[in-house]
């Protein structure tokens, strides 16, 4: 059959005109497919029929094309497939194919009639198209020949210039959620901002929050909700802006079930609001009067856009309709914006809608709900940072006597004979420069070597002296680069991207299996998705709705448990990194001004496996003494009882020993049968009515109720009966 083909090919190549009826019949498809397209409410597209010159066409196989092609004249695509994809309109982001074609064409040698008929078709310049396309000024055709720049590498890597920043909106239902989503925006280099509703955070988990967030290089502005009856949090919005960018705090307001975060970003007012479905309480109206309350607050700017969760679709809400008074259009998206829901809850309302661009629901899956996406432009912004190039560092080590680094270097500089200037009168200067600081480094650097086999260098200091050879003595190096997100890289992975977009997709499937009518467009999305997870591409497949349940249901698990194993790993990092460093642990309860028995237990259960008990002890009473509230309690007592705290310890010592030098005598009191014979929970409601602060007591009484005996022994920590003080 191949052998018939190849036959058939030469042919045809020979004389045309033996298959005139082929050739027809190729062009009645091809007018056929033409006339198919000419319904321009396909993906909101303006459709046009054009018959290009295929002989002067790119192309990547030797085969000669014929027929018509298919082009839009708002996002000027050229294809004769795949039209379902929404118009993303003159100023939308282009993909990579449809700039690689249009370069392609511009690199033609005989391809000016084809770019001549799109721009007649498109209604528009060159310059327009290549400024959209990304061509670069440098990459046309001069007289026939490509002019290329000079010295610029093939692969400069990322922008340095940024044109716009995306904007994301989720409600992520938890603080779970929130943590999650944070740790896949910290993957995206792109300038990001970021708004998160519900996020049902507490006092101690907020802060948390976000301190990680700066951490990653995010501004934060977050706004609580009110607690519920239970006293657990509810509602919440939060802004994270990318420190890069321009930013400013606005309108923070919060009212009984509604609340609304406001930012500066650069020119635009970013507004985030989210109103309950409890209509009982007229969370619309509250949401309403917050947003009027920001604007008006503003100076009703022109340049806003509103986004968030307000559990009613546009049509529906009093917020669309206040917003709407402030210019503002709802930008819609016509599908459910929750993966099991019908209707359009989370949308966004601007008052420019024609600058909002690829303005688009994620195809994954993070939370019940989806995340809204869209790139809004700015004016251009400069990401570059500079910085001088690190020399190394030949400071003498700090274990090393001055003496043996002495006799080093001596000896270090005799080895180096060879590469010192033997007579400085001849050659020229910079010659003889440049011998002598080799010299210098080749001497400092086995001298370093010596030091760090001798163990009388650090591997930290060996790096520092050995870095950037040959940079010493010459001129500063200034280097520029692109000023990435501060921070660590997320732990979210490729396979877990893959399983959030399967679950999306399955959620999608289902959806349409579930219709009991589906249009043309709905029927081939579904065969799409059905192929693309497994199932094939019939839809009335026995079971096949069955099938999709049971494997969206066994997806959820999975990333569940991702998510769970996620967390465990952090937390356990986490342990090993206070076990391994005491200062950590400090610093970790510095941070902190909430000490309760709970916190105790948990030091003590980490103690035990830490085995320094007393180092941990001393940390947490260290750090409980710096806290605010012990401060302040501490400020009402006499100076008589309380002294030496602070940076007046050596004062208060001297002036003790001095008196007791003065009066030759020193006495103390053994109270260890007194405590013996007390009552704990007496003791401890005592020292409560005199005015102790609660959290001290309980922590004294927890201590006082649950010692133990232990004992050190190779394998670890035990204890001699295992039980508590039998007394109490």
């Amino acid at each position: 059959m191949a052998t018939i083909h190849g036959g058939r090919a030469k042919q045809f190549k020979k004389d045309r005109a033996r298959f005139a009826g082929q050739l027809s019949k190729a062009k009645a498809v091809s007018e056929k497919l033409a006339r198919s397209f000419e319904d321009p409410s396909i993906g909101g597209h303006d459709l046009k029929v054009i018959r290009p010159d295929w002989a002067t066409w790119p192309s990547t196989s030797k085969k000669v094309r014929h027929g018509t092609l298919v082009t839009c004249t708002q996002c000027w695509r050229a294809s004769n497939a795949d039209w379902d994809t929404p118009c993303v309109g003159r100023t939308g982001k282009r993909g990579w194919a449809q700039k690689a074609l249009w370069q392609r064409l511009v690199k033609q040698e005989n391809g000016t009639d084809n770019i001549q008929l799109l721009l007649d078709t498109w209604n528009a310049t060159r310059e327009e198209v290549n400024e959209v396309m990304g061509l670069d000024p440098g990459d046309v055709r001069l007289g026939g020949y490509r002019g290329t720049r000079v010295g610029e590498a093939q692969n400069p890597g990322p922008s340095s210039t940024c044109s716009g920043f995306l904007l994301w909106s989720l409600n992520c239902q938890s603080p779970n959620g929130a943590w999650a989503f944070l740790d896949s925006c910290k993957n995206i280099q792109d300038p990001l901002v970021v708004a998160l509703q519900e996020t049902r955070f507490s006092t101690t988990e907020e802060a948390a929050f976000v301190r990680h967030a700066l951490k990653s290089g995010f501004h934060v502005q977050a706004t609580p909700g009110s607690p519920d009856v239970g006293g657990r949090p509810r509602g919440g919005v939060l802004w994270m802006v990318d420190k890069r960018l321009r930013f400013r705090k606005s309108v923070s307001s919060s009212a009984e079930d509604a609340q609304v975060g406001t930012v500066w970003v650069e020119n635009w007012l970013l507004l985030n609001f989210y109103s309950p479905p409890d209509r009982s309480k007229d969370a619309q109206m509250q949401a309403s009067e917050l947003l009027q309350e920001a604007l008006l607050a503003e100076d009703m700017p022109t340049t806003w856009i509103a986004v968030g969760d307000a559990n009613e679709t546009p049509a529906d809400s009093s917020i669309a309709l206040t917003l709407n008074s402030f210019q503002g259009i709802v930008l819609e998206q016509g599908c459910p914006s929750r993966w099991e829901g019908q209707a359009e809850l989370d949308w966004a309302q601007c008052s420019q809608p024609s600058l909002v661009q690829q303005l688009r629901f994620m195809t994954e899956h993070f939370s019940d709900h989806k995340c809204l996406e869209c790139f809004l432009p700015i004016r251009t912004k400069d990401l570059s940072s500079g910085f001088l190039k690190s020399r190394p560092d030949w400071h003498k080590p700090v274990a090393a006597t001055t003496q043996w680094w002495r006799e080093t270097l001596s000896q270090c500089w005799d080895d180096a004979q060879p590469s010192r200037p033997c007579d400085v009168t001849s050659g020229s200067i910079d010659d003889n420069w440049d011998r002598f600081t080799g010299a210098l480094e080749q001497m400092f650097r086995a001298a370093f070597q010596m030091a760090f086999e001798s163990n009388l260098a650090t591997p930290q200091e060996l790096a520092r002296a050995l870095r950037s050879p040959g940079s010493k003595g010459s001129a500063p190096v200034w280097r520029q680069r692109t000023l990435p997100r501060a921070g660590p890289r997320g732990q979210g992975s490729m396979p877990l991207r893959r399983l959030r977009r399967s679950v999306a997709q399955l959620y999608e499937l289902r959806r349409h299996l579930s219709r009991s009518a589906r249009t043309s467009l709905q029927t081939q999305e579904a065969q799409k998705l059905a192929e693309r997870l497994g199932f094939g591409r019939d839809l009335h497949a026995p079971g096949l709705l069955a099938r999709v349940a049971q494997q969206l249901a066994s997806s959820k698990a999975q990333l569940y448990q991702e998510h769970q194993d996620a967390r465990k790993r952090t937390l356990r990092n986490w342990q090993n990194a206070l076990k391994d460093d005491p200062k950590a642990l400090g610093r970790w309860l510095r941070a902190r001004d909430v000490f309760s028995v709970q916190l105790m237990e948990q030091l003590v259960g980490m103690a035990l496996r830490v085995v320094n008990f007393v180092i941990c002890l001393r940390l947490w009473g260290t750090a409980w003494m710096r806290s605010p509230s012990v401060k302040a309690w501490m400020s009402t007592l006499p100076s008589s009882v309380v002294a030496g705290t602070g940076a007046d310890s050596l004062f208060t010592a001297a002036q003790v020993f001095a008196k007791l030098g003065h009066q030759r005598y020193a006495g103390s009191m053994d109270f260890t049968k007194c405590y013996d014979l007390m009552i704990p929970c007496g003791t401890a409601a005592l020292l409560e009515a005199g005015g102790w602060p609660r959290g001290l007591v309980q922590v004294i009484a927890y201590m006082w109720q649950h010692q133990q005996r232990l004992f050190l022994r190779s394998s670890g920590l035990g204890s001699l009966d295992g039980g508590r003080c039998s007394r109490y």
